[in-house]
């Protein structure tokens, strides 16, 4: 059977839509904490020094929609992130070199994004929208828990990354005995991001109440 070429150049338009030429994949990261799992996903974008060239100060990016799950409550600087899901983004600085890394609860990270264009469009879905974020902001105080931190991480080395990645150095938690996980103290980590020359590292501590 001979298929005609106009049809077979529409053939191959399709497939090669079907196939991307640099494949965002999907990771997870795990690790068992005294008290319970944290975990970590992200997709492997490719780095583009061109498009992060005009981006200004203050500049938020979904880090490939990068997010935590904590069974656990984290220390993490002079701020106690309570057990739950949690959006993880890098903040531009002053410098191109200079990104710190922003956490937001993720149901408040995704109404906030929604709520310009909501508020452009106003009426009763903008009257719902404010009352969940009311309701949502109330659940927040009273769990403890921040609408925003943002931490500046500390520089490591390492070979330039074409792809984002992110890694977690685990360096586990005391144990009551030799050859036995039943815990002593929190487990402590460091979520490290790479992208290009950036290799940033923030550290963990988990809130551990021996229970």
């Amino acid at each position: 059977m001979i298929i005609p070429a106009p049809v077979l150049d529409l053939l191959l338009a399709s497939l090669l839509c079907l196939v991307p030429l640099h494949p965002h994949s999907p990771k997870a990261l795990a690790l068992q904490a005294a008290g319970g799992e944290v975990k970590v996903f992200y997709q492997t974008v490719d780095y583009n020094a061109e498009r992060l060239a005009p981006l200004k100060p203050g500049f938020s990016w979904h880090m490939a929609f990068a997010s935590m799950e904590s069974a656990v409550p984290l220390h993490c600087g002079e701020h106690l992130l309570p057990a739950g899901h949690y959006k993880l983004n890098m903040q531009r600085g002053e410098t191109e070199a200079d990104w710190q890394l922003e956490i937001m609860p993720y149901e408040y990270w995704v109404l906030a994004r929604q709520l310009p264009r909501i508020r452009q469009q106003g009426g009763e879905r903008l009257a719902q929208a404010e009352e969940r974020l009311a309701t949502m902001q109330k659940a927040m105080q009273e769990k403890g828990q921040e609408e925003r931190v943002v931490l500046g991480p500390d520089d490591f080395v390492a070979e330039h990354a074409k792809h984002l990645q992110l890694s977690i150095l685990l360096q586990g938690y005391d144990s009551k005995r030799l050859g036995k996980t039943e815990a002593l103290a929190g487990v402590a980590f460091s979520l490290r991001m790479s992208f290009g020359d950036f290799h940033k590292s923030l550290s963990f501590r988990e809130a551990f109440s021996g229970k």
